[in-house]
């Protein structure tokens, strides 16, 4: 009964290792395998905890499987130090040593050791060490260890539970390291996945970064045929015209929508691209349309593209749009234009006095003013000086000294003589310019003919003092006189009037009324009109006061002039109830008034001269206080800022302009009224359209006109040559920006080929700092690639032609002994005569991208190999989830039909395998290999059998999960093909055997006639020479011969036909082997039959000859046979003997053997080559190619 339940536990224990064993060929997941293991192995032995514990380096470890009853404590993934396991433990547990406790209190643990049992309640243990081969050497290393412990009492093990874990942990080491070479598998795989998508991103990456900067350059650039035909076009210049690519792609160029402004435009195009296409660099400027029919003008270049034959293949169109620049040069053009007729309208001019050259620079306004030739050149500084009254030149002269010596400003009113003895009179203006130094390097500034100004401004002071005199004496007059007062009540039209009114016109009081009626009767007639008029003015409203001069008629009939001035009191209603005012007489101040009338319509007229210069004046104009209220602007100033005189004459430019820019006007007017100099400023404003404008500006004070102090300021708007200045900065730094962070390398050379600029593109790529590119040559920094470099940059230097597109590989520094692949582009540089000065030269690393084209060509390949008959098959159930129409369509089968069928319904089975069997040998072989290809026997719909060449892989689909790919070919036709072409094959080999087999024949037989004729002759010379024909005839006939007995009937196994060639010569010849030693050495070579006939032909003649002359007297010796292969496709045959050698006056060229003779010839034959040594005997080598290979 024991023996029974040993043979069943036995059993048991076998079924588990099976079912473990076969559970690690099933799975690659080592966790599962593990804790299959420890629960199967817990049942089966009734143990309370079976687990397997995997070392770490310093004596821990972790549970990494555990099976264990619920009544006892887990330990499954706790990190155990087990310091009680010492080194000498583990080396034992590495030589396989299994430790059994029964009861762990009797086995002779340490104190550590127990307590760490105890703390997993162990009573008593089994472990068993799992050991794994190393895979550098034939030892084994100790992985971890399975351990089974009873923890409700001791227990006894048995021989068979120790064996059973012994078997155990083999086929878990099995499992650990089939799991460990899966992981490394899926590792090297992730990686290699990573690097692939790596690569591919960083190729599409840099096609973007391309597209990115051939769309995104500001240029309009594309690709044209040479017959003008537009491949491509960049982003730019599609939006330029508001355009599409599909709209002028695989187009003539001139039709585009840019080119069809005018037929003149498309045909100019059309002449450029002709001769663009021979060759030539075309550049010109052009009126093109942009989008939304704007017509703007473009800087336009075509560049041709030559191949390295000096054929140009393409043309790269370059356009730039130059409208704002021409826009702004003509404005400036008319600014310029502008100032100077504003110069010559004002009589102003500007100069420059350089103090390290002395020279002086005048403007053409300056000419204009001293009535000088512009052909005369400026004057020298003395004769500059003797242009004015001695007085004035000494002054000037001691002013320009102050400026000089102080850096001050001046202003200085000068007499200038003219022919008629007069004087102009000139406003000097000088200002000093400093270096970095302080300085003072040049004067500038300007001279304005001031004479009517000043003129009009003694006028004025003569009209002022006329009418300071004449306001004197009215005072006295109104002290003297005791105007007349009167007071009007408008409701009751009575008049109170004072005495001094009777008195003025000769009445006494009682003589005239209080009804208003007296004063209208007395009125001039003809003042009567305008008097009332003001009155009814004042009154309603129309005029803000009531003062009138006018006649009245006296007692005596005369008219005296008086001057009635009023005010009116006002009811709530706003109308005038009474109107008080006072008559004075100014008879005898009249005539003065007019005089002063005179005066200030003198002085009007002046002022109106003087406004009319001012408001025509293309500069701004303004006149302002000390505290920024605006007293005077000029209409220039009104029409730029768009204003009315009212909106801002009495206003503040705190109430014009942003708070910021208010105080710095402030600030300069202020300065300029403390200093009394010129300020020059460029001051901001903003203006109508929202711009903020720059302007050039000259403050000065005005002295003299008033006890208020003003300031006068004239400006220039030079917003747009700012904002073109600023335009150009900005290329500038765009364009350095652009060098510094290119991705591509971007160099210039000197004509020496020096370095001058490097970015850091191109100093990354050499491995050298930007600093120690400059100054050396390309020799010195790139010596592999100048050799290379050097003639590309001296044709663009001596041509003047760019050479674009150029692949070249080479060395850097920065990577030495790597080969390397670079694209270049080298443009010339010119002068301002046109001439190439220096090179341009653009370098990227192709290396990468030439690698990605081959696999996008081998993607090619593959993408046309799979363009046949595709489907989709579920991995899960067979099922066809796709198939492509071209699929369909070859199996027979309408659109739709195969999805849902099982895959076997396309396999054909015969009475050895069915439909389903032929599935599952494909499925195991794909899951085997991961893809696998293969010819299939198939069937059609209607039950046609046909063949297919196919291959299937194994995908991971999105929606369908696992699939398989199966891509088929019919290749049914193919099949017949090859049956045919094997029968034919078949047919013609037989055929060619036999006809090598009759020339063979047909050669034994001459052969054989030959011999006869020998037999018969008794000269013993032409014996001789029928033997050497004889023999020459055999070495062919034994060609034919191994043709026909070979399986390979194109070419001879020459190891096996020399031995047999020299053994019939021995043989012909009567020569014994034991007097004349034969030694031949032989590779393996397989010759066709046109070789194989003249190497024979010479080894017979060589061999002969050795025979026949080399030993004399019967003498013995040696001929040695050699043949081999030097090297791929070039064969060496040496024919050697050790006899007495050839005559010492024996040449080759005059000596006309026969055998010599047909030796050359044959040699000749071969395309090869012969020479001959003489020493210690004869030595033939010939040397030629394997016509195979």
């Amino acid at each position: 009964m024991q023996l029974i339940q040993q043979i069943e536990q036995q059993q048991e224990q076998q079924r588990l290792v099976g079912a473990i064993a076969l559970h690690i060929r099933q799975s690659l997941q080592l966790q599962d395998i593990l804790n299959t293991s420890v629960q199967e192995l817990r049942q089966l032995l009734k143990a309370d905890r079976a687990l397997v514990y995997q070392l770490k380096p310093q004596m821990r470890g972790s549970v990494v499987a555990e099976s264990v009853l619920p009544e006892w404590i887990e330990v499954s993934e706790l990190e155990i130090e087990d310091t009680c396991l010492q080194q000498s433990q583990r080396e034992e547990y590495s030589h396989g040593k299994i430790w059994i406790a029964t009861n762990i209190y009797e086995a002779g643990l340490s104190e550590c050791h127990l307590q760490l049992l105890e703390q997993f309640q162990v009573k008593a243990s089994l472990v068993v060490p799992i050991l794994l081969k190393n895979k550098e050497t034939p030892t084994l290393e100790l992985w971890g260890l399975f351990i089974v412990h009873q923890c409700s009492a001791p227990r006894q093990w048995q021989t068979l539970e120790v064996e059973l874990l012994k078997q155990l942990t083999v086929q878990l080491a099995i499992a650990i390291q089939q799991a460990e070479l899966y992981h490394n598998l899926q590792s090297l795989n992730a990686q290699l996945e990573a690097k692939v998508q790596e690569r591919t991103a960083a190729l599409e990456e840099s096609d973007r970064r391309f597209r990115a900067i051939f769309n995104n350059t500001f240029q309009f650039t594309g690709l044209l045929t040479p017959d003008g035909i537009l491949l491509e076009a960049n982003q730019t210049a599609l939006s330029f015209g508001g355009l599409k690519l599909e709209d002028v792609v695989n187009r003539p160029f001139w039709e585009t929508h840019w080119w069809t402004i005018s037929p003149q435009t498309q045909e100019q195009l059309k002449q450029a691209i002709a001769r663009a296409a021979q060759g030539e660099f075309i550049r010109y400027e052009v009126d093109v349309i942009g989008a939304n029919n704007q017509i703007a003008t473009i800087d336009f270049s075509l560049r041709p593209l030559q191949n390295e034959s000096g054929q140009v293949v393409l043309l790269i169109p370059e356009g730039r749009d130059i409208t704002q620049r021409k826009q702004t040069e003509e404005t400036l053009r008319k600014s310029q234009a502008l100032l100077e007729e504003s110069q010559r309208v004002a009589r102003l001019g500007n100069w420059e006095y350089e103090l390290a050259s002395g020279k002086i620079t005048w403007s053409q306004g300056l000419f204009h003013l001293f009535n000088r030739q512009p052909s005369l050149l400026e004057p020298t500084y003395e004769e500059n000086l003797q242009l004015y009254h001695p007085e004035d030149g000494q002054k000037l002269h001691q002013s320009v000294e102050r400026a000089i010596a102080t850096g001050e400003s001046y202003k200085e009113i000068l007499r200038v003589p003219q022919p008629d003895g007069s004087h102009c009179y000139f406003e000097a203006i000088g200002h000093a310019e400093f270096n970095a130094d302080g300085q003072v390097i040049r004067l500038y500034g300007t001279a304005q003919d001031v004479t009517e100004k000043q003129a009009a401004q003694r006028d004025r002071q003569t009209a002022e003092e006329t009418l300071r005199q004449s306001e004197k004496r009215w005072q006295l007059a109104i002290a003297g006189t005791n105007e007349a007062i009167w007071d009007w009540d408008i409701c009751t039209n009575r008049t109170f009037r004072s005495a001094r009114w009777f008195a003025i016109l000769g009445y006494e009081p009682h003589e005239i009324s209080d009804g208003d009626e007296e004063w209208e009767t007395r009125i001039h007639p003809d003042d009567y009109t305008r008097v009332m008029a003001a009155q009814e003015a004042y009154l309603s409203r129309q005029a803000p006061d009531y003062n009138v001069e006018y006649r009245l008629r006296r007692k005596d009939g005369s008219y005296r002039w008086v001057r009635s001035r009023a005010k009116a009191v006002w009811d709530e209603q706003g109308n005038a109830v009474r109107l008080v005012g006072s008559l004075g007489d100014v008879s005898d101040v009249y005539q003065e008034l007019r005089l002063r009338k005179l005066a200030e319509e003198k002085l009007r007229h002046s002022e109106a001269r003087f406004q009319a210069f001012m408001d025509n004046s293309p500069v701004l104009a303004w006149i302002t206080d000390t505290d920024g209220q605006i007293v005077y602007l000029n209409q220039t100033y009104l029409r730029t800022f768009k204003l009315q005189p009212q909106q801002v004459v009495g206003q503040s430019i705190f109430d014009l302009y942003p708070t910021e820019i208010a105080q710095q006007h402030l600030d300069r007017i202020r300065a300029t009224t403390q200093t009394n100099q010129v300020l020059e400023v460029i001051e901001t404003a903003p203006r109508p359209d929202g711009t903020t404008g720059e302007f050039l500006v000259y403050k000065f004070p005005i002295l003299g006109l008033s006890a208020q102090k003003l300031v006068g300021r004239v400006a220039i708007d030079i917003t747009e040559r700012k904002i073109l200045e600023r335009e150009l900065a900005h290329q500038q730094q765009l364009l350095d920006a652009f060098i510094s962070s290119a991705p591509v390398g971007l160099t210039v050379l000197d004509g020496k080929l020096h370095f001058t600029l490097v970015n850091q593109a191109l100093a990354q790529m050499n491995g050298i700092q930007v600093a120690a590119h400059i100054g050396k040559t390309v020799w010195e920094i790139i010596p592999d690639l100048a050799r290379k470099l050097e003639p590309i940059f001296q044709h663009v230097l001596t041509m003047g032609e760019p050479i674009l597109d150029v692949e070249i590989d080479g060395e850097t520094p920065k990577h030495p002994g790597v080969k390397r692949t670079w694209l270049v582009s080298c443009f010339p540089i010119l002068s301002q005569a046109e001439q190439p000065i220096s090179v341009g030269f653009v370098i990227v690393e192709i290396s990468d991208r030439k690698r990605a084209q081959r696999m996008l060509e081998l993607q090619a390949v593959i993408t046309r190999n799979i363009a046949e008959g595709i489907c989709l098959i579920r991995v899960t159930d067979a099922i066809i989830v796709y198939a492509n129409p071209k699929f369909e369509q070859m199996f027979g089968y309408d659109s739709g039909e195969l999805v849902g069928q099982h895959v076997s319904i396309v396999n054909y089975g015969d009475e050895n395998n069915t439909p389903e069997d032929v599935n599952q040998a494909i499925r195991a072989a794909v899951f085997q290999h991961g893809e696998a290809t293969y010819e299939i026997h198939n069937v059609k719909k209607d039950g046609t059998p046909f063949w297919c060449s196919a291959t299937s892989s194994v995908f991971e689909h999105p929606e369908y999960g696992s699939v398989i790919v199966a891509v088929h070919q019919d290749i049914t036709e193919h099949k017949q093909a090859e049956e045919k072409i094997k029968a034919s094959l078949k047919e013609k080999e037989v055929l060619l055997k036999e006809i090598h087999h009759r020339v063979k024949n047909n050669l034994g037989i001459v052969s054989s006639l030959l011999q006869m004729q020998c037999r018969r002759t008794q000269d013993p010379q032409v014996a001789a020479i029928l033997r050497d024909s004889q023999n020459r005839i055999a070495s062919i006939a034994l060609v034919h011969e191994k043709l026909y007995r070979s399986e390979d009937l194109a070419d001879i196994d020459f190891a096996q036909y020399i031995p047999d060639l020299t053994t019939h010569l021995f043989d012909s010849y009567n020569v014994s082997s034991s007097q004349i030693k034969l030694k031949v050495y032989i590779d393996d070579a397989s010759l066709d039959i046109e070789t194989a006939i003249p190497c024979g032909l010479i080894i017979n003649e060589l061999v002969s000859n050795a025979l026949k002359y080399a030993f004399v007297g019967n003498c013995e010796g040696e001929i040695e046979v050699k043949f081999y292969q030097a090297s791929e496709g070039n064969l060496i045959l040496i024919i050697r003997d050790n006899g007495i050698g050839l005559p010492e006056n024996f040449d080759t060229k005059k000596n006309k053997t026969l055998g010599i003779t047909l030796v050359q010839g044959l040699v000749k034959q071969l395309r090869g080559k012969l020479e001959i040594q003489c020493q210690q005997g004869t030595q033939f080598k010939i040397s030629f190619t394997n016509s195979r290979t």
